[in-house]
């Protein structure tokens, strides 16, 4: 509702106020720069004298003064015994005083701070780019940002250079990398991973096609220009993806090999132990017998859990979402999850106990990696436990596809998952 005009408004109960018979002389105020030389204009002279003196009646007294002087930066004289309204004074310097105009009400505080703000979202409006791209994800039209200082911000490798689109494009990629980093090189080199085979412009390339493919947007002037930094952010994720599984395992092993303090009366005595007899012939990859009695290589409880919580969360970078881990576990990934549980069981060997990052494998992670390749290799090979095992895989994969639903890769941001 649009405040009345106060111009018009006369305040009941007020005493008339007394002007002098003769106005001070204008010429001894100053003017604005670009003014006419008359200070208000000839036309609107009577409606600001009227104006200002209903609106302001109340405080007029406290106002007024003959003695006083008015303020130096007015640079106007003082002529005794002459009333001067002050606040006609400022609107000669300044504007004429206006009727309040809608939807800024001045006990409205978020008009006051809408105002404070308009500085800032001018800024704002000159590094929007892409305005009418379209997220695929919610089907809503929004406004895309480039981010601030794009331009001059040269620290490419960091995933906070890049617009919103970019940063979902570049989650699909590290999930193309930690495909394979799981599948065929599970401790990549950088130099070559960015510089000599290239395989993470590779899986940016393809993360690429598949946005295309399904017709999703992508804010401008990034690609090419940003390849490389786009390149470094891929690699950087490699050692995201090898703590995450580091976290999960030095959660499972206490428990599942009973290696923890307190446990069945464990001391670091008792534990250096049971890890070192645990390390003899890999028997931290064993399960249970089976029903006849044979060994069950790679079927230790530990390793079932690891897998599923490592590689079948609902993350936007799961693997779950890759054809290669619907049907079956790749092998290589027993590789992967096997070399860090090693390296676990080998710490605990020596200290009894974990102690966070100061306790360092003395062991080779390529060389445990290599040792337990060629046990499943000599597994795969025998004639019993060889189909034992692929079966056994297979029902793993199919367990960790049920076990969070059905969704696929969903964003990270909509369910809190890595």
């Amino acid at each position: 509702m649009q405040p009345p005009c106060r111009s018009d408004q006369t305040f009941p109960g007020s005493k008339q106020v007394r002007r002098p018979t003769q106005a001070p002389d204008r010429s001894m105020y100053s003017q604005d720069e670009g003014s006419d030389g008359a200070g208000v204009a000839g036309t609107d002279c009577d409606y600001q004298n009227n104006h200002t003196t209903r609106r302001m009646a109340p405080k007029r007294s406290s106002l007024q003064s003959t003695n006083k002087q008015v303020p130096s930066r007015l640079n106007a004289p003082v002529v005794p015994n002459i009333d001067y309204d002050i606040l006609q004074a400022h609107h000669a310097k300044n504007r004429q005083p206006r009727c309040p105009v809608r939807n800024h009400h001045p006990k409205t505080k978020c008009t006051h701070t809408r105002n404070s703000l308009s500085s800032d979202d001018s800024d704002q409006q000159d590094n929007l780019e892409d305005l009418n791209e379209v997220d695929i994800d919610s089907g809503r039209h929004h406004r895309t940002k480039k981010a601030k200082g794009a331009a001059t911000n040269h620290d490419a490798t960091n995933v906070g250079f890049y617009p919103p689109l970019w940063q979902k494009l570049l989650d699909r990629a590290k999930a193309n990398f930690r495909l394979h980093i799981a599948t065929s090189v599970p401790f990549p080199d950088k130099e070559e991973s960015i510089g000599g085979t290239r395989v993470c412009g590779e899986v940016i390339t393809e993360a690429i096609v598949q946005w295309q493919e399904q017709k999703r947007k992508l804010e401008k002037g990034y690609y090419p220009e940003f390849r490389m930094g786009m390149a470094t952010v891929v690699f950087n994720d490699a050692a995201t993806f090898h703590s995450k599984i580091k976290q999960i395992v030095l959660t499972v092993v206490p428990m599942a090999y009973e290696l923890a303090l307190g446990v069945n009366w464990n001391t670091i005595d008792s534990v250096k132990l049971k890890a070192t007899s645990l390390l003899r012939k890999a028997m931290y990859v064993r399960g249970h017998p089976d029903a006849e009695g044979h060994a069950s290589n790679f079927a230790s409880n530990a390793v079932h859990i690891i897998c599923h919580k490592s590689f079948y969360d609902n993350g936007s970078k799961s693997l779950k979402q890759f054809a290669e881990f619907q049907r079956t576990i790749p092998p290589a990934v027993l590789f992967l999850v096997g070399t860090i549980i090693r390296n676990i069981i080998f710490i605990y060997s020596k200290y009894g106990q974990v102690n966070g990052a100061k306790q360092t494998p003395i062991e080779d992670l390529k060389t445990s990696y290599d040792r337990i390749s060629t046990l499943f290799d000599r597994t795969n090979k025998d004639a019993y436990h060889g189909p034992k095992l692929h079966q056994m895989l297979k029902a793993w994969a199919l367990e960790g596809m049920n076990v969070h639903g059905a969704g696929l890769g969903v964003d990270e941001d909509d369910n809190g998952s890595e």
